[in-house]
């Protein structure tokens, strides 16, 4: 510049129509000297300002880049996910989708508004890419020192950010380790598992904690940024970013402490549903003994275990008041006021209807034992009842099928009634263990059940014989089956040759006598014995047996696979029947009335002449 000065022809040109100097060349220089002197001055003066702008202006945009990443938390978001309000799956789901967003924008920044002195609108923040900014503003950031400091920033702000989705596991561990379920001990010991505990996902240290780092973020923000950064004949108005990151935090801070709000709202909720079910249980009448003896244990489990957790959780939502509630000035509703009111009462409401049902309580196990007495003289009468008709089995002998079903289904009834009476008398004995009375021993029942076995078994294998025999007799021919008939003939004639035996060493009482006398004179005359109605059962129904397997033989024959339509041809010419075929309305009744057994060896000479064709295709 100041070699274009020293042509005076220059000068004139420049300086006359400017500052109307004389057309005088000493006046020119001299003025000339002047203006060079101020123009280096004030070039000195304007890097200066520019220096200090400058490092205004870096100052802001690092406060801004190192709290920028609260615009990208959604509060609502981030407040459901921090108390738990979520379902896992919507909350992974949601997280990729945002991280997807996330990976196409890429990293954002802030670029502030500039306007001229004159102009004061207010402008929003524009996010811009940090490489648009910096080409805009023409700051000089190649510098290393700096491009190292950035990234040390921008790795304290990605730690920042996820500073909840780190903890967010970690902080469900050690609520479960080391802070007690709302009611997780308490479920142990309810009747009714309907009432689901709320989740806690932190601590209340570390929703502070939370809550207070934001605090801290908002302070800075406040504190470091200036509203506007002033140059001459410039301003730079930094108050629109300032505003959106202030309102942005606060609301995150809002949103904590309204999900603490509703945390507690929860817990209080909780702790008064499950101390109204308890009040409904406890004041549930018992139906039986079994049930009351219940109550009291769970009345023992309410004082020693229930009501202390109530208690524990109690002291829960008072620590959120008094630590965050009241720590950052939040105001609570009435309702809600009332809810943690009613909420610490629940305790000694507890402990009053306890009190309360004490009498109740007292009463039903009077009266419940009052009928446990009437019960066993019942059930004394009935055993009577059931040795008496147990006895006239001793009475019963031969009789006709309509009869022998009759005292076949009594004999079911007495089984029945005897199992009753068993389970009723194991009922008795629990009931006295309950009530620490002595334990009263039914021997007799006992002694009734072993001296019953034996008519059982009779009565059932002579009714099983019985009912079996007409269906042999009376159903299809062709679809009986000799080995199975055979082998339930032979098993039914061994219990009853056991059963007779048995009847013949018992005594007049029914009992076995086990007189070694006694069992030496039967067994050297059995004859002289006097036979007991059983054993005449006993007898008759084995002398129907060995008289039905001398059926069995032609049976067999009549049963032959070998058989075929020209065989029962021949078989029914033999018995007159020259146009009768088999079929199913054939049965052995009807054969014995076509007199077969009197042509038993023609049936044999039939059987072998099939069983021969058999064997030869066989061959």
């Amino acid at each position: 510049m100041y070699s274009k000065f020293e042509s005076m022809t220059t000068i004139d040109a420049v300086l006359v129509p400017f500052i109307g100097l004389a057309n005088d060349t000493i006046l020119k220089s001299q003025a000339c000297l002047h203006l060079y002197q101020f123009i280096r001055d004030k070039k000195v003066e304007l890097e200066n300002i520019l220096m200090i702008f400058k490092k205004q202006m870096n100052d802001t945009i690092k406060v801004f880049k190192q709290y920028q990443h609260l615009l990208q938390i959604d509060e609502h978001h981030h407040c459901e996910l921090w108390y738990g309000e979520r379902t896992e799956g919507r909350n992974q789901n949601e997280t990729e989708h945002e991280n997807d967003k996330a990976k196409k924008k890429g990293p954002k920044h802030f670029k502030v508004s500039i306007s001229a002195d004159q102009s004061q609108k207010e402008h929003l923040p524009t996010i811009v890419d940090e490489e648009e900014t910096e080409e805009e503003e023409g700051y000089d950031t190649n510098d290393e020192d700096e491009d190292n400091e950035e990234h040390s920033q921008l790795e304290e702000e990605n730690e920042n950010k996820n500073f909840s989705t780190r903890h967010e596991s970690d902080s469900v561990r050690q609520t479960q380790q080391h802070t007690p379920s709302v009611t997780s001990a308490i479920n142990k010991g309810s009747l009714d598992d309907c009432i689901r505990s709320p989740v806690i996902r932190h601590t209340v240290q570390e929703t502070k904690a939370e809550i207070q780092k934001l605090k801290l973020s908002l302070e800075n923000i406040r504190t470091l940024t200036p509203q506007q950064i002033y140059l001459p004949l410039v301003q730079i108005n930094c108050q629109p970013a300032q505003n959106v990151l202030i309102a942005k935090t606060e609301a995150i801070i809002d949103a904590l402490l309204g999900g603490t709000r509703r945390e507690m709202k929860r817990i209080n909720d909780y702790i008064l549903k499950y101390t109204q079910n308890q009040l409904q249980l406890i004041e549930k009448p018992c139906k039986d003994v079994e049930q009351l003896f219940e109550l009291k244990k769970f009345l023992e489990k309410i004082e020693s275990e229930i009501i202390p957790i109530l208690k524990n959780n109690i002291r829960q939502v008072e620590v959120r008041y008094e630590e965050i509630i009241l720590e950052f000035n939040t105001t609570l509703t009435l309702q809600e006021h009332d809810m943690i009111w009613q909420s610490k009462m629940s305790p000694l409401r507890l402990q009053q209807f306890i009190q309360q049902n004490e009498m109740r309580i007292l009463e039903e196990e009077d009266k419940f034992k009052n009928e446990l007495l009437q019960e066993q003289q019942e059930f004394g009468k009935a055993l009577d009842q059931i040795a008496l008709s147990i006895e006239e089995f001793h009475t019963y002998g031969p009789c006709d099928d309509e009869t022998m079903e009759k005292r076949s289904r009594q004999v079911d009834h007495l089984v029945d009634t005897l199992g009753s009476l068993k389970g009723q008398s194991v009922a008795f004995n629990r009931k006295e263990k309950l009530f620490k009375l002595p334990i009263t021993e039914y021997g007799n029942l006992e002694v009734l059940s072993l001296s019953f076995q034996s008519f059982i078994h009779l009565w059932r294998t002579v009714s099983m014989f019985a009912t079996n025999h007409k269906l042999w007799m009376n159903e299809s021919f062709l679809e009986l089956i000799p080995t199975k008939m055979e082998s339930f003939l032979i098993e039914w004639f061994n219990e009853l040759t056991k059963l007779e035996k048995l009847f013949k060493k018992t005594n007049a009482n029914g009992n076995v006598n086990n007189d070694k006398a006694s069992d030496e004179q039967f067994a050297a005359d059995p004859s002289t014995a006097l036979l007991s109605p059983a054993v005449q059962v006993c007898i008759d129904c084995k002398q129907k047996i060995q008289e039905f397997q001398k059926h069995l033989p032609l049976i067999f024959n009549l049963r032959n696979p070998g058989l075929r339509l020209r065989h029962w041809s021949q078989l029914f010419t033999a018995l007159g029947k020259n146009n009768m075929q088999p079929d199913k309305s054939l049965t052995y009744n009807i054969l014995l009335q076509m007199g077969i057994r009197q042509h038993a060896n023609e049936i044999v000479d039939i059987c072998m002449v099939a069983e021969k064709v058999i064997f030869f295709f066989l061959i």
